[in-house]
């Protein structure tokens, strides 16, 4: 009987495991309902195998903790995320990666509220937490996981100085354990940005060229996302002044994002909009004029769709109005 109770319980946490999964897969595309409610569940499979106040618990605590932070509950959040902290201080003492990670969601909700200091406190005391466990020159992945919160933080306060620095040190732990090309990709892109705020237009081309190597490595040659770095180069290249160059670079993120959601969609008449702002700095009136125009027709085009598909939307206008 009691091998045959082990197993069940073996059985019960392992479902509770897949649920969560579940839940994260909910919380991922934004159905927050959803996934509070089967993390709640988790909680209660937890409590009937392990009791209350489990490690298990703590990590199901971080979960919810974000998602009241998306919500902006920020209260629930915080006091959701101390739960987390409670139970691995604990049951782990202080110096703990997994109280790390607790202080590392603490700090990402204080952020979300703009308070920049407890924000701050919280990251550095994971950073301190993380440097003992793994050293002071360690290049792990929770020490990168914080790196990329804290430039975050740093974007957020818009000190691009101190976020680029952070950028380049999340970079060198994705270099040093050969992460994806996915990261890289990411990586680069994000100094490149930083780079380009900074004034530093050549360096940022070049992390941009970086960056678009791993996304086709990644990706392939046709995919949105290239789109995008199409049109970072050309913002680049715009602000060199080399106006030939940023129309070429617009021009190919206007024909990727053609290729990769169609003519008639919102995101490429935003496409022609922007070509249609730098060729009117370029002085290319008449080009600007029918980018403009291209833009309005798909809008236009876009909305018809629309009332097409929501017919009794116009029947009930018209009724209110009579009225």
């Amino acid at each position: 009987a009691k091998i045959r109770t082990r197993i069940l319980e073996k059985d019960d946490l392992k479902l509770a495991q897949t649920v969560l999964n579940v839940g994260e897969a909910y919380f991922s595309i934004g159905e927050d309902d959803v996934a509070l409610k089967l993390f709640n569940e988790v909680l209660a499979m937890n409590k009937k195998v392990l009791g209350e106040g489990t490690l298990r618990d703590a990590e199901v605590y971080c979960y919810i903790a974000l998602l009241y932070n998306c919500q902006s509950k920020f209260k629930l959040a915080l006091s959701t995320v101390q739960k987390s902290l409670d139970i691995r201080q604990s049951l782990l003492g202080e110096k703990n990666e997994h109280v790390a990670d607790s202080y590392i969601t603490t700090g990402k909700i204080y952020l979300e509220k703009n308070k920049f200091n407890p924000a701050l406190k919280a990251y550095q005391k994971s950073l301190d937490i993380l440097k003992d466990i793994d050293g002071h020159d360690s290049r792990t992945t929770s020490i990168r996981t914080l790196y990329v919160c804290l430039a975050d933080f740093y974007k957020a306060k818009s000190d691009f100085e101190k976020g680029l620095e952070m950028m380049l040190k999340v970079l060198n732990i994705d270099l040093f354990l050969g992460n994806e090309d996915k990261d890289l990709a990411i990586d680069y892109s994000n100094i490149g940005t930083c780079y380009n705020i900074l004034g530093d237009h050549d360096l940022a081309i070049s992390m941009f060229e970086k960056s678009l190597i791993h996304q086709k490595k990644d990706l392939g040659n046709i995919h949105e996302d290239i789109a995008d770095t199409y049109k970072f180069m050309g913002e680049a290249y715009f602000h060199q002044t080399n106006d030939k160059q940023a129309l070429s670079m617009f021009k190919d993120c206007l024909d990727m994002k053609i290729k990769t959601l169609g003519e008639i969609d919102p995101s490429v008449a935003e496409e022609y909009d922007n070509l249609a702002m730098y060729l009117s700095e370029a002085k290319k009136l008449k080009e600007a004029n029918d980018m403009r125009e291209k833009a309005d027709n798909i809008r236009k085009q876009l909305k018809r769709a629309n009332k097409n598909k929501n017919p009794s939307s116009g029947t009930v206008i018209s009724y209110e109005a009579e009225v």
